[in-house]
C-alpha cells in the first residue's frame, strides 16, 4: 500500500509540500524560505510581509479518522483500496505505560500511526486538503501571497509534513482570512495550532503598532529570527561563523564522546568518512558556508584522524591535501569541506537547469532574471542571497562541463552552443566570419529534407576535421524525444558527484598509481591496509623521520645502533628484522624478498 501511494504522490500533491514525495527535498523548502527571508531583510514600501511558523500539536495524533476517509474519497482512490487502508488505520491497538508496566489494550478512536509506512503519505494528503483552502482564498484575492519577484510564483504556504509556513501580506484584514482557513481545517480535521509555540516574522517595513495588532489578534508570539527550519538555521542577516558554530559544536561533542585512543587509525579513518564528514553534509545542501568555518571543520577531522588532544599535539605524518585525495591516488577519500559545499552548489546549478518546473528554480529564476534559455547566465551580484552567491562561485565549471544530447535539434544553436563533442562552441573555431542570418540558426536547419547533415552550407565555414566529426554524428529528426542537457563527466549524462569532485580538485593530481590500487583492492582487514598506506606514505613515525621533523637528535636504530632508522630499515634492513624473516620465510623466498 504504501508503494503504491507514493508511485502517485507526485501526481496528487502540490509543488508546496516536499515531503514523502519522490524527487522532492527538503532543502527545496529551505531554499525558497531563505529567498523570501532575503527579500524580507530589504523589503520597503507601504505593504509588508509575514511569515507564521505554526506549530501543530500532536499532529500525527489528532488526525480524525472520518476526515481521512473523507479525503481518500475525496482524491478518488477505489473504494478496495480505501477499504483496506481503513482497515490498516482503525484495527490498531494500543498500551499505555504507567510506572513500567502495560495497562490493558485499547482501541484508539482517532490519529495515525508513526513508524507506521503509510501513515506519513495519509498525513500529508491530508494537509493537502489545508493547501487547497488556501490556493482557493489565493485565487479569489482574499489571501494575498508573497512574491519575491515580479513576474515570480506567489508562495502563500511551504510545508514539509508538519511543518508548515504561512506567507501573506502583513495587514488585519489578512489575519481573519488565514485564521478562517485554519479553524476550518481545525476543526475538520482534528489538529490544533499551538499558540505558546507559533511564531510570527515581519519584514522591516511593517510598522510596530501593525506588528502588535496582528500578534494580539492572532494570539501569536512575534520574532525577529524563526531559528532552524528543517534543521538548517535560517539567516536573517550575512551568514558568517558565529551563525553555524553550533555545526562546529556538534562535531565536537561527536568527537569528546569517541574514545580515540582505544581507536586503531583505521578506525578513526572509517568514523571521519562516515561520520563526522556526514554530519555538515546536509547543511550544506542549502547553504553556502563560510571558509574559515570550513576550515575549521577540517582541521577538527585532522585533530581526530591523528589524535591530537587539546594540550597535545601530535605529529601529522601525511599532509591533508593528500589525504583529501581519492584512494587510487594515494589518498583516504576524505573529501575536504571546501570542496564538498561547492559540490553541493554544483549539484544545486544541475538542478536549476534540468528541473525547471521545481518552485525553488522558478523562484530563483525569476528573482535574478536568468531569462528563459535553458541553460541561462548566472550573474553574481553582492546584494544576492547565500546559496545564489555559492551557485555563482561554480557555475564557470559547471557551464563548461555541459553538452547537448540531440534529439529534435530544435532547441540547440549550432554555432554558439555545445553539442559537439570536445568542442564548446563552433563559432570559436571557424575559418572566416558566419553570415549573420546563420549565426543564430538552431541544429535542425541544417538537416535536409532526406535526414543528412547539409554539409554543402557548413564546409567552407568550419575545419575539415570539425565537419568530419559533424557528418559522424546521428543527424536530429523531429521524431526524436526533445533536446536534453548532459554532464560531461558521466556515461549517462546525469550529474556525477565524483566526476565533479575530480574537476574541482583539477587535472594535476588526478593520476593513480599501481601501488594504492594493489592497497585499496587488497582483500584484508582495514587495519592492515592502513598500515602498508603508510608505508607507501614513508609515513610511520621512525627516527629519520621524527629528526626531520625536529623531535629527536639522531636517526640511529635503537636496536642495531648499525644505520638510520627508516621505513624500510624497520622493515626489511634491520639486523633484528632479518631474524624475524629468516624464520617466516623458507629457501628462494628470502632471496627474492632481500
Amino acid at each position: 500500500l504504501a508503494t503504491r501511494l507514493r508511485n502517485v504522490m507526485g501526481k496528487l500533491v502540490g509543488p508546496n509540500q516536499c515531503s514523502f514525495v519522490p524527487n522532492r527535498q527538503s532543502k527545496d523548502n529551505i531554499i525558497v524560505l531563505q529567498e523570501v527571508i532575503h527579500s524580507m531583510r530589504k523589503k520597503s514600501g507601504r505593504k509588508g510581509w509575514m511569515i507564521i511558523k505554526i506549530d501543530l500539536e500532536k499532529a500525527y495524533d489528532r488526525l480524525n479518522w472520518s476526515f481521512v476517509k473523507d479525503t481518500l474519497q475525496d482524491i478518488g482512490f477505489p473504494e478496495k483500496f480505501i477499504s483496506l487502508i481503513w482497515s490498516c488505520i482503525s484495527s490498531s491497538k494500543m498500551r499505555a505505560l504507567w510506572n513500567g508496566e502495560a495497562l490493558d489494550e485499547f482501541m484508539p478512536s482517532r490519529g495515525v500511526r508513526q513508524g507506521d509506512p503509510i501513515s506519513p503519505y495519509i498525513f500529508v494528503l491530508c494537509m493537502e486538503r489545508l493547501f487547497h483552502l488556501i490556493e482557493i482564498a489565493v485565487d479569489h484575492q482574499l489571501w494575498k501571497p508573497v512574491r519575491v519577484s515580479r513576474g515570480g510564483p506567489e508562495i502563500a504556504h511551504l510545508a514539509f509534513a508538519d511543518d508548515l509556513l504561512l506567507f501573506a501580506e502583513a495587514s488585519v484584514d489578512q489575519v481573519e482570512i488565514i485564521q478562517t482557513c485554519l479553524d476550518l481545517f481545525c476543526s475538520s480535521s482534528g489538529q490544533k495550532v499551538s499558540q505558546e509555540k507559533t511564531r510570527i516574522h515581519f519584514s522591516k517595513n511593517v510598522s510596530w503598532r501593525v506588528r502588535e495588532e496582528i500578534s494580539n489578534k492572532f494570539g501569536f508570539l512575534r520574532t525577529d529570527n524563526l531559528g532552524k527550519y528543517l534543521g538548517v538555521p535560517i539567516h536573517h542577516r550575512r551568514v558568517n561563523n558565529v551563525l553555524f558554530k553550533g555545526v562546529v559544536e556538534k562535531v565536537k561533542q561527536r568527537l569528546s564522546s569517541w574514545k580515540a585512543k582505544t581507536l586503531s587509525f583505521a578506525g578513526r579513518v572509517t568514523l571521519t568518512q562516515s561520520v563526522l564528514s556526514a554530519l555538515p553534509s546536509y547543511l550544506m545542501q542549502s547553504v553556502y558556508l563560510p571558509r574559515q568555518l570550513c576550515d575549521e571543520l577540517d582541521k577538527q577531522y585532522r585533530r581526530f584522524l591523528w589524535d591530537d588532544k587539546e594540550n597535545k599535539h601530535r605529529v601529522h605524518a601525511v599532509s591533508w591535501e593528500v589525504i583529501s585525495k581519492p584512494r587510487l591516488e594515494g589518498g583516504l577519500n576524505i573529501r575536504s569541506t571546501r570542496h564538498m559545499n561547492s559540490l553541493f552548489m554544483m549539484k544545486n546549478c544541475w538542478e536549476f537547469i534540468t528541473q525547471p518546473n521545481k518552485l525553488r528554480v522558478k523562484v530563483l529564476k525569476a528573482k535574478y532574471k536568468c531569462g528563459t534559455e535553458r541553460i541561462p547566465r548566472l550573474t553574481a551580484m553582492k546584494s544576492a542571497s547565500n546559496v545564489w552567491r555559492g551557485m555563482c562561485s561554480v557555475w564557470p565549471m559547471v557551464s563548461q562541463n555541459l553538452i547537448w544530447r540531440l534529439g529534435d535539434g530544435t532547441h540547440v544553436r549550432f554555432w554558439l552552443d555545445h553539442w559537439v563533442p570536445n568542442i564548446p562552441c563552433l563559432a570559436d573555431i571557424t575559418t572566416e566570419p558566419i553570415p549573420l542570418v546563420e549565426k543564430y540558426k538552431v541544429v535542425a536547419d541544417y538537416i535536409n529534407d532526406q535526414g543528412d547533415w547539409r554539409m554543402q552550407d557548413i564546409e567552407h565555414i568550419l575545419p575539415t576535421e570539425v565537419c568530419s566529426i559533424i557528418e559522424s554524428l546521428v543527424p536530429p529528426s523531429l521524431g526524436e524525444d526533445v533536446d536534453a542537457v548532459a554532464w560531461v563527466g558521466s556515461s549517462t549524462g546525469e550529474f556525477n558527484m565524483r566526476s565533479a569532485y575530480s574537476m574541482l580538485r583539477g587535472n594535476g593530481g588526478s593520476h593513480t598509481h599501481q601501488v594504492y590500487r594493489d592497497i585499496t583492492r587488497w582483500q584484508a582487514p582495514e587495519r592492515l591496509r592502513m598500515f602498508l598506506w603508510r608505508v607507501a606514505h614513508d609515513s610511520l613515525v621512525t627516527n629519520s623521520f621524527r629528526l626531520y621533523r625536529g623531535i629527536t637528535e639522531s636517526a640511529t636504530c635503537p636496536l642495531c645502533h648499525a644505520g638510520l632508522e627508516t621505513v624500510m630499515h624497520i622493515l626489511r634492513d634491520c639486523h633484528m628484522v632479518i631474524r624475524v624473516w629468516n624464520v617466516l620465510l623458507q629457501g628462494h623466498m628470502i632471496l627474492e624478498f632481500f
